[in-house]
């Protein structure tokens, strides 16, 4: 982890997003690329006035929203925030005043929103320092390489190999995502 450090710097993002925004780009941006994710929110966002809000999602029809590029699915989970949103049950703004556990519960409560959306969400909405996505496949790959080993190390390993990273398990795992955005012919090139 030292030679990670050194090498890639300080990789946490200082600007945050809103909540509502963070929530809405991980449902678009689930099973797709990060070029087509965005891509399709940009879409959205010009569908809704220039700003993805809960008001201006709920005033899109299907046909506008499947224009964007927006699976079914993403559809009624984008509508299922919205609604939650609107009528109270779910607050973006209040999560990061909860802890872990119930700002789980808080996003997993939303139709498409899962456990991996939950960590994700933890880690780059809200900041949250320790944190290990053991199911996320970026990670599982960029612990392969760290290890050194010939396939992705289970969940378990991955624990055991990051319990020395506590409290700051979320910084490592951006660490370990920066090294897969680096593989070995491109760090030799310079």
């Amino acid at each position: 982890m030292h030679g990670l450090i050194g090498r890639f710097g300080d990789p946490w993002r200082t600007r945050r997003v809103p909540a509502f925004t963070m929530l809405a780009r991980i449902l678009v941006g689930q099973q797709i690329s990060v070029k087509a994710a965005a891509t399709i929110y940009g879409r959205l966002e010009t569908s809704c006035g220039g700003r993805v809000s809960a008001d201006a999602l709920l005033r899109l029809d299907d046909p506008t929203m499947q224009g964007c590029g927006l699976s079914r699915q993403k559809r009624a989970g984008l509508r299922d925030l919205a609604e939650r949103v609107d009528d109270g049950r779910l607050r973006p703004g209040q999560i990061w005043r909860l802890d872990d556990e119930a700002a789980r519960a808080a996003v997993t409560s939303v139709r498409g929103l899962g456990p991996w959306s939950a960590e994700v969400f933890l880690m780059f909405g809200l900041g949250r320092p320790d944190l290990l996505p053991t199911d996320d496949l970026g990670l599982r790959a960029g612990f392969q390489r760290l290890l050194r080993t010939r396939r992705h190390p289970s969940a378990r390993r991955m624990e055991e190999v990051a319990r020395a990273w506590r409290p700051w398990r979320t910084l490592a795992c951006l660490y370990i995502w920066a090294l897969l955005d680096n593989p070995p012919d491109q760090e030799n090139a310079t």
